[in-house]
């Protein structure tokens, strides 16, 4: 449930992380997953197996050494059982005879046999005769005392003429122990004694052990009584025995089993270390596993990330910018590639089509935009003529009152009225009457254009706009046989610059004006056709920042006395002499907006730019 809910928090949360920084975290987390699985499935399954495995190879390298221990036994128990149904050895134990003891019991036979001891006991468990001799270097090993008492004990309490082996302890070392019943050489009894021979586990035949059974085993005595001796196997029976492994190093695992005394008085540990190879194999497999997968995961998830980064987060991180930087300079002429066939292409696509109408859109709203704005000069320019009307008006109405006080246009009758003086008046009343018409006409066209602007933006809000763009929006409503013969040239420094904070309908207005003017200066000159150019600084006015921006042709240019005149109210240099209001109302607009006009020519056929300073958003 915790990891649920923490990869709907990855996914779905609305925290600000980017879609690169969760599949970088997607992707660590898989990465860490696959390891902590992999770990625990060597740690749990695989591991184990390996342990059970090297703990099987110490229990047979152990059981190796018990079982040649079991085969010397065996061999001890074999020769016993010869000597016991002797029939000289049976004769001997009858009627004791020295000839036997010289013949029989030498060194010579206990180096044949191989053996250290050889003891004949008879039926009463009385030591009769025999010897223990180191074949190899002639010197006495007699058991000891206690070995002889241990014996007479363990034979007179015996039962029956079964044959016995095992282990038992001496003064001098482990002895490996085969007791036989005296018999006839019928195996016929009853039996009249115990042959007993010995083998002693010194340090040189325990070291040939070890090298017959390529293993070090160890045989200690632990001298206490027997260990829970009803839950110890039989020591010649061939089934497993129960076996102790531990680990007692980081190298060595160490296998032990408990073989009792055939005495009773103390019990033997056979044991063994063993070197933990397999558990080192297995652990350096392992790691190379581990290592190899976490490699070949990691190559996996760098190749998916790659994937992903070139084929989803890049060109999501594309169109991110792109829709940044439209957003910060306004410019929808902006387009996302759209080479590629799959999702993200099919969403370019899509993307740049929702542009396309979205610029004819706002290219409609603009000159819906421009109309209103000239409505308003041309509201202004109405508002003027009806202010001319107005005195016209007045003049005549006072012209043909005082004509009529003076008696020009005195009542006469008609047939006496002189034709000129009727002409006169005739002529100032239909001046009059046309007058009033016209000055009714233009306050009610002024009244449509004031509710017209009703319509309009309102107040003039001001918002950052890229220069760039406006200009290249103004020069559409430039009207065509002008724009046609002009060419606007935008200097690198206009994308270089800030947005300005302006209004965008009386930017639009005042670039189009200028432009306007410079295509007309061209068009009068006789030029066919032109160019504006367009350049940008950044300019610090005490702690923010001015765009001053200059618009210049190489026209005609203006006379110094002239230049100081273009943004008065009625100024015109068209030779048509039509009503100069568009420089005047730029430098209004302008002044308005926060910003400051001028202008500037080096006089007569040199020339002519416009400044315009805008403040910087």
């Amino acid at each position: 449930m915790a990891t649920r809910l923490y990869f709907h928090w990855l996914f779905c949360s609305s925290t600000a992380m980017s879609l690169r920084i969760k599949a970088v975290l997607i992707l660590i987390l898989l990465t860490a997953a696959y390891a902590m699985i992999t770990l625990s499935v060597q740690r749990l399954c695989v591991s184990p197996e390996f342990e059970k495995l090297e703990q099987e190879h110490a229990r047979k390298d152990l059981l190796r050494c018990a079982y040649a221990l079991e085969d010397e036994l065996a061999h001890l128990a074999s020769a016993a059982a010869d000597w016991g149904i002797w029939d000289d050895t049976y004769a001997f134990v009858s009627a004791p005879d020295a000839r036997f003891i010289e013949s029989n019991l030498t060194q010579t036979a206990f180096a044949e046999l191989r053996v250290h001891m050889i003891h004949i006991y008879d039926a009463k468990a009385e030591f009769v005769t025999g010897g223990a001799w180191d074949w190899r270097s002639g010197q006495a090993m007699d058991p000891g005392d206690a070995f002889h008492l241990q014996m007479k004990k363990m034979l007179a309490a015996r039962k029956g003429e079964l044959p016995l082996t095992g282990i038992c302890s001496t003064d001098q070392a482990p002895l490996l122990l085969a007791v036989s019943p005296i018999l006839n050489s019928h195996r016929q009894g009853p039996s009249r004694g115990w042959l007993a021979m010995g083998l002693y586990l010194d340090q040189e035949y325990l070291e040939a052990l070890r090298r017959k059974v390529q293993a070090g085993f160890h045989l200690d005595r632990l001298d206490a009584p027997p260990l829970l001796q009803a839950s110890l196997r039989s020591p010649s029976s061939r089934a497993e025995p129960d076996l102790l492994v531990e680990n007692t190093s980081s190298a060595l695992k160490r296998v032990s089993m408990l073989k009792p005394d055939l005495f009773g008085r103390s019990t033997f540990v056979l044991w063994a270390e063993v070197p933990r190879t397999i558990t080192d194999v297995s652990e350096s497999a392992l790691r190379m596993s581990l290592t190899g997968g976490l490699l070949a995961g990691i190559v996996v998830l760098l190749c998916l990330w790659i994937f992903l980064d070139q084929t989803v987060l890049r060109p999501l991180g594309d169109i991110r910018r792109h829709m940044t930087g439209m957003r910060q300079d306004g410019d929808l002429s902006r387009r996302l590639p759209t080479r590629r066939k799959d999702e993200v292409g099919l969403l370019s696509r899509e993307y740049n089509a929702m542009l396309d109408r979205l610029g004819d859109s706002r290219h409609e709203a603009l000159r819906q935009t421009y109309r209103l704005g000239m409505a308003e000069m041309a509201s202004e320019v109405l508002h003027n003529v009806r202010n001319t009307f107005s005195p016209l008006k007045a003049g005549l109405f006072m012209l043909r009152e005082r004509l009529a006080r003076e008696g020009a246009l005195a009542a006469l009758p008609p047939e006496s009225a002189r034709p000129d003086h009727v002409r006169l008046g005739l002529g100032l009343r239909n001046a009059e009457n046309k007058t009033a018409e016209l000055y009714e006409q233009a306050q009610a066209l002024e009244k449509d254009l004031d509710s017209l602007q009703r319509f309009n933006l309102g107040a003039r809000s001001t918002e950052p706009l890229a220069l760039r763009v406006i200009l290249a929006d103004s020069f559409l409503f430039v009207p065509d046989p002008l724009r046609q013969m002009l060419e606007l040239k935008a200097d690198e420094s206009l994308a270089a610059m800030p947005p300005v904070m302006a209004n965008r309908v009386t930017l639009l207005e005042v670039f189009s004006n200028v432009l306007n003017n410079s295509a007309q200066a061209y068009s009068q000159a006789g030029q066919q056709s032109g160019t504006v150019e367009a350049r940008a600084e950044l300019e610090m006015h005490g702690d923010h920042g001015i765009v001053h921006l200059i618009l210049s042709d190489r026209g005609p240019g203006l006379p110094e006395p002239e230049l100081a005149r273009i943004f008065q109210r009625g100024y015109t240099s068209s030779k048509e002499k039509r009503l100069g209001l568009g420089l005047h109302w730029c430098s209004n607009a302008i002044n308005e907006m926060g910003g400051r006009i001028w202008a500037e020519s080096p006089g007569l056929g040199q020339g002519f730019a416009i400044h315009i300073h805008l403040r910087a958003g």
